[in-house]
C-alpha cells in the first residue's frame, strides 16, 4: 500500500535444511514520483551558482528527497 512502512526478514531452504533469518530490512512503499520541474537559476558569480529546486508536485507515498547531487556533463 502506497506510503505504508514494511519490515521483513527472510530465510531459505535447500537440501541441507532451513537457513537462519536475515537481518530485518525496512522500506516505505511508494510509486514513481512525477518528474520535477527544471531548477531555477537564483544567482551566479565566477565561483558559484545558486539554484532553487521545487519538489515533485505529486505525492508518491515515499520519503521526501533530502538532498540533490549535481554533476557536470561536458558533453562526453
Amino acid at each position: 500500500m502506497k506510503g505504508a512502512y514494511y519490515e521483513l526478514r527472510f530465510r531459505v531452504k535447500n537440501t541441507v535444511g532451513w537457513s537462519g533469518f536475515s537481518p530485518t530490512s525496512s522500506f516505505i512503499a511508494s510509486e514513481f514520483p512525477s518528474e520535477p520541474s527544471a531548477p531555477e537559476l537564483v544567482s551566479f558569480n565566477s565561483s558559484a551558482i545558486t539554484l532553487k529546486f521545487d519538489p515533485s508536485k505529486i505525492d508518491d507515498g515515499g520519503v521526501p528527497l533530502l538532498s540533490y547531487v549535481l554533476e557536470v556533463n561536458n558533453g562526453f
